[in-house]
């Protein structure tokens, strides 16, 4: 529909929950990602970022932790490479997270959506030249009233 339409532009990448995919099968995680690659490329007037990739440790169930983590890294990595914007999930996860952003410091910042850390955490990304992004996730289950404040 995007690539019909001026108005719409989309992201590629694949969400944390289903980082599994990369292995799906026993399929080469290298094909995966080289598809992801190429979709970008492919389609660089209409992809706007790479994602919605990053961590999820609120639902493990669908994913395990050594997953994402591995799969997340070589989705910065490419980011990095192909000099594109992200668009970040972090959810439960701001430690592991953000040790992977810091180690790969993205030039193209983007997006940490459904965010769900404190307030120094959303400066650290801030900072780091991200956009914070908020939900219905981001607000359910940790005391939030930073977000109304002024400061």
């Amino acid at each position: 529909m995007s690539l019909k339409d001026d108005r719409l532009f989309c992201t590629v990448g694949c969400h944390p929950t289903h980082a599994g995919d990369f292995e799906k099968d026993g399929s080469d995680p290298d094909v995966y990602l080289s598809e992801l690659q190429s979709l970008i490329q492919e389609n660089r007037g209409k992809v706007v970022a790479l994602g919605e990739c990053g961590l999820d440790y609120d639902r493990l169930h669908f994913c395990d932790k050594p997953t994402q983590l591995k799969y997340f890294e070589k989705q910065l990595e490419l980011s990095k490479k192909l000099d594109i914007p992200l668009f970040l999930h972090c959810r439960a996860a701001f430690d592991d997270f953000w040790t992977l952003i810091d180690k790969h410091r993205p030039s193209s910042g983007g997006v940490v959506h459904s965010f769900d850390g404190t307030l120094p955490d959303a400066r650290k990304f801030i900072d780091a030249g991200f956009k914070i992004g908020l939900n219905g996730c981001s607000l359910k289950t940790q005391d939030k009233s930073w977000l109304l404040s002024k400061k």
